[in-house]
Protein backbone atom coordinates (compact mmCIF):
# COMPACT_ATOMS: atom_id res chain seq x y z
CA UNK A 1 0.00 0.00 0.00
CA UNK A 2 1.60 3.17 -0.96
CA UNK A 3 1.36 5.99 2.18
CA UNK A 4 -2.17 8.20 3.24
CA UNK A 5 -3.98 8.83 6.38
CA UNK A 6 -4.25 6.08 8.60
CA UNK A 7 -8.16 5.86 8.22
CA UNK A 8 -7.81 6.09 4.75
CA UNK A 9 -5.52 2.90 4.12
CA UNK A 10 -8.06 1.41 6.16
CA UNK A 11 -10.52 1.53 4.16
CA UNK A 12 -8.64 1.12 1.04
CA UNK A 13 -7.29 -2.05 2.15
CA UNK A 14 -10.79 -2.73 3.06
CA UNK A 15 -12.19 -2.87 -0.41
CA UNK A 16 -8.89 -4.50 -1.82
CA UNK A 17 -9.79 -7.22 0.73
CA UNK A 18 -13.21 -7.41 -0.73
CA UNK A 19 -11.90 -7.60 -4.22
CA UNK A 20 -9.47 -10.23 -4.09
CA UNK A 21 -11.89 -12.22 -2.42
CA UNK A 22 -14.31 -11.50 -4.91
CA UNK A 23 -11.92 -11.48 -8.14
CA UNK A 24 -9.04 -13.80 -6.77
CA UNK A 25 -6.14 -13.75 -9.51
CA UNK A 26 -8.56 -11.82 -12.47
CA UNK A 27 -7.88 -8.65 -10.09
CA UNK A 28 -4.75 -6.82 -11.76
CA UNK A 29 -4.43 -4.05 -9.91
CA UNK A 30 -5.71 -0.97 -7.65
CA UNK A 31 -5.07 2.61 -8.42
CA UNK A 32 -5.66 5.59 -5.78
CA UNK A 33 -6.75 8.62 -7.89
CA UNK A 34 -8.52 12.03 -7.66
CA UNK A 35 -7.79 14.23 -4.45
CA UNK A 36 -6.53 11.56 -2.15
CA UNK A 37 -4.13 10.36 -4.66
CA UNK A 38 -2.86 14.29 -4.51
CA UNK A 39 -3.25 15.20 -0.67
CA UNK A 40 -5.78 17.33 -0.72
CA UNK A 41 -8.70 15.61 -0.12
CA UNK A 42 -11.50 17.60 1.51
CA UNK A 43 -13.60 16.62 4.37
CA UNK A 44 -16.69 15.98 1.62
CA UNK A 45 -13.97 14.58 -0.88
CA UNK A 46 -14.57 11.21 -2.08
CA UNK A 47 -11.83 8.14 -1.87
CA UNK A 48 -11.64 6.82 -5.85
CA UNK A 49 -10.19 3.61 -6.72
CA UNK A 50 -9.75 2.34 -10.25
CA UNK A 51 -9.47 -1.48 -10.19
CA UNK A 52 -7.81 -3.22 -13.41
CA UNK A 53 -9.39 -6.53 -13.99
CA UNK A 54 -9.37 -9.28 -16.51
CA UNK A 55 -12.38 -10.56 -18.06
CA UNK A 56 -14.48 -8.24 -21.04
CA UNK A 57 -17.00 -6.38 -18.90
CA UNK A 58 -16.69 -3.12 -16.63
CA UNK A 59 -19.09 -1.68 -13.44
CA UNK A 60 -19.21 1.33 -11.47
CA UNK A 61 -19.67 0.96 -7.61
CA UNK A 62 -20.14 3.36 -4.91
CA UNK A 63 -20.22 2.95 -0.95
CA UNK A 64 -19.70 4.71 2.45
CA UNK A 65 -17.14 2.87 4.61
CA UNK A 66 -17.02 4.46 7.79
CA UNK A 67 -18.05 7.73 6.87
CA UNK A 68 -16.72 7.92 3.40
CA UNK A 69 -18.05 7.79 0.08
CA UNK A 70 -15.94 5.25 -1.83
CA UNK A 71 -15.90 5.28 -5.79
CA UNK A 72 -15.10 2.33 -7.69
CA UNK A 73 -14.42 1.62 -11.38
CA UNK A 74 -13.70 -1.70 -12.58
CA UNK A 75 -12.30 -2.20 -15.86
CA UNK A 76 -10.17 -4.44 -18.35
CA UNK A 77 -6.84 -2.93 -18.81
CA UNK A 78 -7.40 -2.12 -22.73
CA UNK A 79 -10.61 -0.46 -21.65
CA UNK A 80 -8.77 1.95 -19.70
CA UNK A 81 -6.30 2.42 -22.65
CA UNK A 82 -9.21 3.30 -25.23
CA UNK A 83 -10.53 6.21 -22.40
CA UNK A 84 -6.49 7.26 -22.64
CA UNK A 85 -7.59 7.76 -26.37
CA UNK A 86 -10.62 10.62 -25.67
CA UNK A 87 -9.59 13.62 -25.91
CA UNK A 88 -13.25 15.31 -25.14
CA UNK A 89 -12.92 13.36 -21.86
CA UNK A 90 -10.02 13.01 -20.49
CA UNK A 91 -11.24 12.13 -17.00
CA UNK A 92 -9.68 8.26 -16.63
CA UNK A 93 -6.17 10.07 -18.38
CA UNK A 94 -6.18 12.48 -15.37
CA UNK A 95 -6.67 9.71 -13.00
CA UNK A 96 -4.42 7.35 -13.61
CA UNK A 97 -1.77 10.66 -14.59
CA UNK A 98 -2.15 11.32 -10.94
CA UNK A 99 -2.66 8.11 -9.14
CA UNK A 100 -0.79 6.06 -7.41
CA UNK A 101 -0.30 2.18 -7.32
CA UNK A 102 -2.04 0.77 -3.87
CA UNK A 103 -1.89 -3.25 -5.81
CA UNK A 104 0.23 -4.09 -8.59
CA UNK A 105 1.52 -7.30 -8.37
CA UNK A 106 2.27 -7.51 -12.20
CA UNK A 107 3.29 -4.06 -12.67
CA UNK A 108 -0.25 -3.40 -14.71
CA UNK A 109 -1.25 -0.23 -12.56
CA UNK A 110 2.49 1.23 -12.98
CA UNK A 111 2.55 1.09 -17.06
CA UNK A 112 -0.82 2.43 -17.08
CA UNK A 113 0.62 5.40 -14.78
CA UNK A 114 3.50 5.94 -17.35
CA UNK A 115 1.64 6.05 -19.79
CA UNK A 116 -0.86 8.41 -19.24
CA UNK A 117 1.95 10.71 -17.92
CA UNK A 118 3.35 10.53 -20.78
CA UNK A 119 0.43 11.28 -23.62
CA UNK A 120 -0.40 14.49 -20.78
CA UNK A 121 3.33 15.83 -21.44
CA UNK A 122 2.20 15.96 -24.98
CA UNK A 123 -1.07 18.80 -25.92
CA UNK A 124 -4.42 16.69 -27.37
CA UNK A 125 -5.01 16.60 -30.96
CA UNK A 126 -6.08 20.04 -32.51
CA UNK A 127 -9.94 20.36 -33.12
CA UNK A 128 -11.45 19.85 -36.56
CA UNK A 129 -12.71 22.56 -38.17
CA UNK A 130 -16.23 21.57 -38.11
CA UNK A 131 -15.57 21.47 -34.08
CA UNK A 132 -13.76 24.65 -33.99
CA UNK A 133 -16.81 26.20 -35.59
CA UNK A 134 -19.29 24.51 -33.55
CA UNK A 135 -17.43 25.74 -30.47
CA UNK A 136 -17.04 29.46 -31.71
CA UNK A 137 -20.38 29.64 -32.50
CA UNK A 138 -21.96 28.29 -29.21
CA UNK A 139 -19.96 30.33 -27.25
CA UNK A 140 -20.50 33.52 -29.27
CA UNK A 141 -24.35 32.53 -29.79
CA UNK A 142 -24.65 32.09 -25.17
CA UNK A 143 -22.94 36.02 -25.18
CA UNK A 144 -25.81 37.29 -27.27
CA UNK A 145 -28.12 35.89 -24.73
CA UNK A 146 -26.56 37.49 -21.86
CA UNK A 147 -25.96 40.63 -23.78
CA UNK A 148 -30.32 40.61 -24.78
CA UNK A 149 -31.28 39.51 -21.56
CA UNK A 150 -29.08 42.10 -18.80
CA UNK A 151 -32.00 44.77 -19.20
CA UNK A 152 -35.44 42.91 -19.33
CA UNK A 153 -34.24 39.54 -17.45
CA UNK A 154 -31.27 40.04 -15.03
CA UNK A 155 -31.63 36.51 -13.42
CA UNK A 156 -31.49 34.60 -16.30
CA UNK A 157 -28.22 36.88 -17.61
CA UNK A 158 -26.65 36.21 -13.95
CA UNK A 159 -27.52 32.40 -15.30
CA UNK A 160 -26.24 32.28 -18.47
CA UNK A 161 -23.30 34.46 -17.31
CA UNK A 162 -22.20 31.47 -15.56
CA UNK A 163 -22.75 28.98 -18.29
CA UNK A 164 -21.08 31.62 -21.04
CA UNK A 165 -17.75 31.64 -18.72
CA UNK A 166 -18.05 28.14 -18.61
CA UNK A 167 -17.80 27.44 -22.19
CA UNK A 168 -15.12 30.09 -22.33
CA UNK A 169 -12.90 28.54 -19.87
CA UNK A 170 -13.46 25.19 -21.87
CA UNK A 171 -13.05 26.72 -24.71
CA UNK A 172 -9.60 28.43 -24.01
CA UNK A 173 -8.13 24.84 -23.03
CA UNK A 174 -9.49 23.30 -26.23
CA UNK A 175 -8.12 26.23 -28.28
CA UNK A 176 -5.04 26.18 -26.86
CA UNK A 177 -4.60 22.35 -27.11
CA UNK A 178 -4.08 21.45 -23.24
CA UNK A 179 -5.82 18.90 -21.42
CA UNK A 180 -9.15 19.67 -19.86
CA UNK A 181 -8.94 18.59 -16.57
CA UNK A 182 -12.09 18.58 -13.94
CA UNK A 183 -14.43 21.44 -13.55
CA UNK A 184 -12.79 22.62 -10.31
CA UNK A 185 -9.21 22.12 -11.09
CA UNK A 186 -10.07 24.18 -14.25
CA UNK A 187 -8.75 27.56 -12.76
CA UNK A 188 -6.14 26.63 -10.77
CA UNK A 189 -4.79 24.58 -13.40
CA UNK A 190 -5.10 27.42 -15.95
CA UNK A 191 -2.99 29.37 -13.80
CA UNK A 192 -0.36 27.21 -14.38
CA UNK A 193 -0.20 27.99 -18.21
CA UNK A 194 -2.20 31.22 -18.58
CA UNK A 195 -2.28 33.29 -15.92
CA UNK A 196 -3.73 36.55 -17.64
CA UNK A 197 -6.85 34.04 -18.69
CA UNK A 198 -7.06 32.92 -15.44
CA UNK A 199 -7.26 36.63 -13.95
CA UNK A 200 -9.99 37.42 -16.60
CA UNK A 201 -11.71 34.13 -15.45
CA UNK A 202 -11.49 36.21 -11.99
CA UNK A 203 -13.00 39.86 -12.84
CA UNK A 204 -16.13 37.96 -14.36
CA UNK A 205 -16.24 36.24 -11.15
CA UNK A 206 -15.42 39.83 -8.80
CA UNK A 207 -18.06 39.77 -5.76
CA UNK A 208 -20.19 43.18 -5.67
CA UNK A 209 -19.14 43.56 -9.23
CA UNK A 210 -22.53 45.44 -11.25
CA UNK A 211 -24.05 42.66 -13.89
CA UNK A 212 -22.62 45.48 -16.62
CA UNK A 213 -19.08 45.28 -14.88
CA UNK A 214 -19.17 41.63 -15.44
CA UNK A 215 -20.87 41.47 -18.56
CA UNK A 216 -17.80 43.97 -20.04
CA UNK A 217 -15.85 41.56 -18.13
CA UNK A 218 -17.23 38.44 -19.71
CA UNK A 219 -16.90 39.94 -23.76
CA UNK A 220 -13.51 40.52 -22.64
CA UNK A 221 -12.50 37.21 -21.67
CA UNK A 222 -14.80 35.99 -25.16
CA UNK A 223 -12.93 37.63 -27.12
CA UNK A 224 -9.29 36.98 -26.01
CA UNK A 225 -10.37 33.34 -25.94
CA UNK A 226 -11.75 33.10 -29.74
CA UNK A 227 -8.95 35.44 -31.21
CA UNK A 228 -6.85 32.35 -32.37
CA UNK A 229 -9.36 30.89 -33.64
CA UNK A 230 -10.82 33.77 -35.42
CA UNK A 231 -12.91 35.16 -33.06
CA UNK A 232 -16.96 35.33 -32.85
CA UNK A 233 -18.99 33.43 -35.02
CA UNK A 234 -22.63 34.37 -35.55
CA UNK A 235 -23.86 32.05 -37.87
CA UNK A 236 -23.17 28.22 -38.82
CA UNK A 237 -23.38 26.29 -41.71
CA UNK A 238 -22.97 22.64 -41.56
CA UNK A 239 -22.33 20.08 -44.03
CA UNK A 240 -24.98 18.31 -45.32
CA UNK A 241 -25.51 15.08 -43.00
CA UNK A 242 -28.32 11.75 -42.97
CA UNK A 243 -31.16 13.17 -41.70
CA UNK A 244 -31.91 9.52 -40.31
CA UNK A 245 -35.39 9.25 -40.96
Amino acid sequence: MSRMPPDLERIARHVLDGLLAELGDDLLGLLLAGSAARGDLGPGGDLDLFALIRGDWRQRRGAVVDGVVVELFLNPVERVRREFEDAERPATLWAFAEGRPLYDPRGVVLALVQEARARLDQPPPPLSPAALARLRYALTDTLKDVQDLLRTDPEAAAYLMGVALDQAVEAHYRISRHWLPKPKYRIRQMRLWDCEAAEAVSACLRPGAAPGERLAALERLVDGVLAPAGGRLDFLVSEREPAGL
